[in-house]
């Protein structure tokens, strides 16, 4: 039923977002066997992103999401280590005796990227996961370039809050891990990271 749900505010289904990823990838396995430009690792379908080229610095990326999804953000996590990036995830970050509530609004607000894990866990919370996602969106406001500096990921197919209906919307999978660093590497592209 899950992936039949459809979202009261948006109208997607998970039936629909994951139709939209199943494109992309079709559109890398045609251009993949015709020789062209390919999505993933491998290319980018970025202009001007160089296949390997290293980061002046890490990516600072923040993992927002419910406690009861720590196993899969931690895949997430070691999935764009492979990149030049450097996730922030509260259980590696945070040290005993810290004022977690200021560390991760400060981190938050440094970071270049907020990767928000959305789930049925999270959106059934009305505690300090919510108030970490009106910091990111805070944080954006204040960015000089806010192209891709949020970048909502579904993990179990959950309908998309109203907030993110103007961003598209990644599902999490092992088959699109690549398409999560092509979007960390076009962010990265946007700050002037990429180095030659």
């Amino acid at each position: 039923l899950k992936a039949l749900q459809i979202s009261m505010e948006t109208g997607d289904s998970y039936l629909q977002i994951r139709q939209r990823n199943l494109k992309m990838i079709d559109f890398d396995i045609a251009a993949r066997s015709a020789g062209g430009v390919t999505v993933g690792l491998t290319d980018s379908p970025n202009p001007g992103f160089t296949k390997g080229a290293r980061l002046s610095r890490p990516l600072k990326v923040f993992l927002c999401h419910a406690s009861e999804n720590k196993p899969v953000v931690r895949e997430i996590m070691t999935a764009i280590k492979s990149a030049d990036v450097a996730p922030w995830l509260d259980e590696a970050k945070l040290f005993a005796g810290e004022d977690w509530r200021d560390r991760i609004e400060s981190d938050i607000s440094v970071s270049d990227v907020v990767i928000v894990c959305l789930s049925e866990q999270l959106l059934g919370k009305s505690t300090f996961v919510q108030e970490e996602i009106d910091m990111a969106f805070a944080a954006a406001s204040q960015q000089t370039h806010q192209e891709l500096f949020i970048m909502p990921l579904t993990l179990d197919g959950c309908g998309i809050p109203a907030r993110f209906k103007d961003y598209h919307c990644l599902l999490w999978g092992d088959d699109n891990a690549d398409l999560l660093v092509d979007a960390l590497m076009k962010r990265a592209r946007v700050l002037g990271l990429e180095r030659s």
